[in-house]
C-alpha cells in the first residue's frame, strides 16, 4: 500500500512528503481530453468523490513524519477544500497553480 515500501527505520523521520495521487471522481474523468482518457483510470480516479487516496495519505502519514514535516499533495481544484479538511492535526494551506486554480495542499505537521 502507500506506505508499505518504506522501511520501519525511517518512521518519524520523513521531513518532506510529496504526492501526486489520483484525485478525480469518475465523472471528472469523463471531462478529460481524449488523449488523457486513454491512460488507465486508476492513474486519475480515486473513488466516488476523488478523495480516497488523499484520505489514506492524510490518515496514515503521521507515523512517518518528523516533527515539523511538510506534505505537498496535488488535488483537484473542485474539491481542494474538502481534501484539506481531511488533514486533521495538520496546519493546511490550499495553494494555487500558475492559473490561479486551487491545486495543491501544503500540510505542516505540528511540532509537539
Amino acid at each position: 500500500d502507500l506506505f508499505d515500501s518504506l522501511p520501519d527505520g525511517i518512521r518519524a523521520r520523513v521531513e518532506l512528503l510529496v504526492a501526486n495521487p489520483p484525485y478525480l471522481s469518475a465523472s471528472e474523468m469523463d471531462d478529460l481530453p481524449p488523449d488523457v482518457r486513454r491512460e488507465p483510470a486508476g492513474a486519475f480516479v480515486s473513488g466516488a468523490q476523488g478523495l480516497d487516496v488523499i484520505s489514506r495519505i492524510a490518515t496514515n502519514a503521521t507515523p512517518w513524519l518528523a516533527p515539523g514535516a511538510v506534505m505537498l499533495v496535488e488535488v483537484s481544484e473542485f474539491h481542494a477544500a474538502r481534501a484539506a479538511s481531511l488533514f486533521a492535526g495538520f496546519d493546511v494551506e490550499v495553494r494555487t497553480d500558475v492559473f490561479g486554480k486551487a491545486r495543491f495542499l501544503v500540510a505542516h505537521s505540528r511540532v509537539e
